[in-house]
C-alpha cells in the first residue's frame, strides 16, 4: 500500500512546469551491479538510471556515467557484454588483477571472448582468448558462425587467439579414437583459420561409465603457439564428465607496481559481495573432506577396472553434503 501512494504522490510532483518526476523500479539496479563484477574497469558503481523503457521484447536502460571511462566504453563499442546466469552455458574466469575486455559481439550462450593484453619481448600484443561449445546435434557443420567470424576478425586484426572447445568431434589428429564428419570439418576449419592443436597425449578429456573419449580441442594461432606451453589433462577428478584441461602462457612481468587506494574502495559494495559470497560458500568439514578423498581414491580405480556405480553413487551423496552443509552456514 504505501509503495503504491509513493508512485502516485512522487507522479503528481511538478517542481517546475514541464517537469516529470517518476519513481524506477530499484531491481534494474542489479543490472548495474552485476556490471560492476564482470567490468571493473567501467566504474560502474558511479553510473545512475535515469530512466527505464521496457516494450515485450526488452528493457532499455537510459544511463548516466563519469566521462572519464567513455573511453573504455568505446573500446567495447559501446556495448559492454554482461553474462546471464539464466541462458549461458560457458563463462570465463578471470582474477582481478587481470585487465580484460569483454567482446560481446563475439559471445553468446554457447561462446564467451574475451581480449588481454600479451606482454612478449618487450612488446603488447592484443590476444584473444575464448571458450565455445559445439552442439552435437546442432543442423550445420561445425564449426558455428560465430567462431568462424572471430577468426576471420582476429586474422583482419593481426590478433593472436587461443580457444578452449569442446567440439563433440573426432579425430585421430587430436588422438580421438576415430573420425567422423565432425572432426573432418572442423580439422578444415583450423586448417584455413592458420590455427595450431595444442592437445597433447592421448588422455581422455570427456569419460563416463560407457565411453572415454577425446574431444575437448585447444588450439591456438601459429604466433603464440611458442609461448603455450605445459598442456596436459589434470589427474584430479572434476565431479563431472568433462576433466580439466591445464596449460600455462608465457609472457614478460610488466614494470608496472600496482597499489590499492582505500579512498577509492567501494566498501558498501565490498561488503555486500562478501556477503554473497559467504552465503554459497559451504562449511567445510572432515566428513566433507573424506568424501572428497574417497572420490578421488574411486575416480581412480574406476578408471582402470570400468565401474563406475559405486562413483556415481559417492559423487551424488557428496554433493547432497554440500548443498547441506550450505543451508547450515
Amino acid at each position: 500500500m504505501s509503495r503504491t501512494w509513493l508512485i502516485g504522490a512522487v507522479g503528481g510532483l511538478r517542481p517546475w512546469e514541464g517537469a516529470v518526476i517518476k519513481i524506477i523500479d530499484c531491481k534494474d539496479a542489479s543490472i548495474l551491479r552485476r556490471m560492476n563484477v564482470q567490468h571493473p574497469t567501467l566504474k560502474v558503481e558511479n553510473w545512475a538510471i535515469i530512466g527505464v523503457k521496457r516494450d515485450t521484447k526488452s528493457t532499455q536502460l537510459t544511463l548516466s556515467m563519469d566521462f572519464s571511462v567513455v573511453e573504455h566504453v568505446k573500446k567495447v563499442d559501446w556495448r559492454p557484454y554482461l553474462r546471464s546466469e539464466d541462458i549461458s552455458r560457458i563463462a570465463i574466469y578471470a582474477r582481478r588483477h587481470i585487465d580484460f575486455v569483454s567482446l560481446p559481439r563475439f559471445s553468446n550462450r554457447d561462446l564467451v571472448t574475451i581480449k588481454v593484453e600479451h606482454l612478449r619481448g618487450g612488446k603488447r600484443q592484443p590476444l584473444v582468448i575464448c571458450l565455445t561449445y559445439l552442439l552435437i546435434d546442432s543442423l550445420f557443420r561445425p564449426p558455428s558462425e560465430e567462431l568462424r567470424r572471430l577468426a576471420d576478425y582476429c586474422n583482419s586484426k593481426g590478433w593472436s587467439m587461443i580457444l578452449g572447445c569442446d567440439a563433440n568431434a573426432h579425430h585421430t589428429i587430436w588422438s580421438s579414437k576415430n573420425i567422423n564428419s565432425r572432426g573432418e570439418y572442423l580439422l578444415d576449419f583450423l586448417l584455413t583459420a592458420d590455427l595450431t592443436i595444442l592437445n597433447r597425449g592421448c588422455t581422455p578429456t570427456f569419460g563416463t561409465a560407457r565411453c572415454q573419449e577425446v574431444i575437448d580441442i585447444t588450439f591456438c594461432s601459429v604466433y603464440i603457439s611458442e609461448a603455450v606451453s605445459d598442456w596436459h589433462v589434470s589427474p584430479e577428478t572434476s565431479m563431472l564428465d568433462h576433466r580439466h584441461i591445464c596449460c600455462s602462457l608465457i609472457a614478460d612481468v610488466s614494470d608496472s607496481i600496482g597499489y590499492r587506494n582505500p579512498r577509492a574502495i567501494d566498501w558498501y559494495g565490498y561488503r555486500e559481495a562478501l556477503g554473497e559470497a559467504l552465503a554459497s560458500m559451504p562449511r567445510w568439514n572432515n566428513n566433507l573432506q573424506d568424501l572428497k578423498r574417497e572420490i578421488r581414491r574411486l575416480f581412480n580405480r574406476s578408471r582402470k577396472n570400468g565401474t563406475w556405480e559405486l562413483y556415481k553413487y559417492m559423487t551424488a551423496k557428496y554433493n547432497k553434503e554440500i548443498q547441506s552443509a550450505k543451508r547450515f552456514l
